[in-house]
């Protein structure tokens, strides 16, 4: 398993305990960690680096990534149901299949994102960017406000 070492604590981190430890600690770089296909539900992980990281395959159901920085990570397959992703970078994420339903991205920066078969179900994309995004085959919901759209920087 990849293991992430941090500059500031050389502490490596390869699980969501250790996460979790550090980032109550007051660290927020997490830059290129690798917690695929794990479960990190229902917690405040609000302005957390998380650029390059690997989670694919993973459930953050709930979970607060409000002013995230998500830059080009691999969120494919992850479970993101009802999480808070306000004003969070996403730019080039790779959110492939990623279940969004009930999330919230207002305000969200997914510019040149793949969202290619993503579940958007009920999440609420106003003032999103999402130009350059991939939505090739992306669920929506039947009654989606395409007003919501028009908002968001497309």
């Amino acid at each position: 398993m990849l293991l992430y070492t941090s500059p500031s604590s050389q502490l490596t981190t390869s699980n969501p305990e250790e996460l979790l430890k550090r980032y109550a600690r007051g660290e927020r770089d997490f830059r290129g960690i690798n917690l695929s296909e794990e479960m990190l539900s229902w917690v405040d992980l609000e302005g957390i680096n998380l650029s390059g990281a690997q989670l694919y395959v993973s459930v953050l159901e709930g979970v607060n990534l409000t002013e995230a920085n998500l830059t080009r990570a691999n969120l494919s397959w992850i479970d993101l149901t009802a999480a808070t992703l306000i004003k969070a970078n996403l730019t080039e994420t790779n959110l492939h299949k990623a279940d969004l339903r009930g999330a919230d991205l207002s305000g969200a920066n997914l510019q040149g994102s793949d969202l290619s078969g993503a579940n958007l179900q009920g999440a609420d994309l106003s003032g999103a960017n999402l130009s350059g995004a991939d939505l090739t085959s992306a669920v929506m919901s039947r009654s989606f406000d395409i007003g919501i759209l028009k908002l968001a920087a497309l």
